[in-house]
């Protein structure tokens, strides 16, 4: 079983404003029907009008409201998948471990997190270019990370300049998040 939570106090504002209001309406619902009696007369052109302005009406908030849903989802999508660049790739990472194992699980999760971005945007057209580029800098990066992790071994110029170079690739990929984001709420 669940356990149930204790409603607050404006739960309980809100059931009662909401009862209160119920209320009210039905009254002047049957006081209007008992006091006029053609309150509830109307001719069928009315009631053809009234139902066709409240389905479009109700289809085309309900429309907004679903994008704005799908929008929303995406941009937690696209924030989880720069916040675990960041915590898998960014600040050196990848090279604080020395066993090539667990490179390559962080290489893996990366992966994953752009594979989910590049499928959830995939539905919203001129995403595309934006998820190619990040899928572009992760390789590269890649490529980075396992040179600059086997040159470990021998600390020289050649590994420090890949280390940069690999978190320089990982803030354009955050970067490139970033811009995802502000391009989706962008046109609305």
């Amino acid at each position: 079983m669940k356990p149930q939570r204790k409603l607050e106090a404006k739960d309980w504002l809100a059931r009662i404003a909401k009862g209160i209001l119920a209320l009210a309406l039905a009254t002047i619902f049957i006081y209007n029907a008992k006091c006029n009696p053609d309150f509830l007369e109307m001719s069928l052109f009315n009631i053809l009008v009234i139902s066709i302005s409240l389905g479009v009406t109700y289809h085309l908030v309900q429309k907004r409201t679903d994008e704005r849903r799908n929008k929303d989802g995406l941009a937690k999508i696209i924030e989880r998948t720069a916040t675990s660049i960041q915590i898998t790739l960014g600040d050196n990472n990848a090279f604080s471990s020395d066993d090539w194992g667990q490179v390559l699980i962080n290489q893996r999760f990366a992966r994953n997190k752009i594979d989910a971005l590049a499928s959830a945007c995939s539905q919203y057209g001129g995403l595309e270019p934006s998820v190619s580029y990040i899928e572009e800098r992760f390789d590269e990066w890649k490529k980075a990370s396992e040179e600059a992790f086997f040159a470990k071994a021998r600390i020289d110029e050649f590994s420090k300049d890949r280390m940069h170079e690999a978190k320089k690739l990982s803030n354009d990929i955050i970067a490139k998040c970033d811009d995802i984001l502000i391009s989706l709420y962008k046109n609305q």
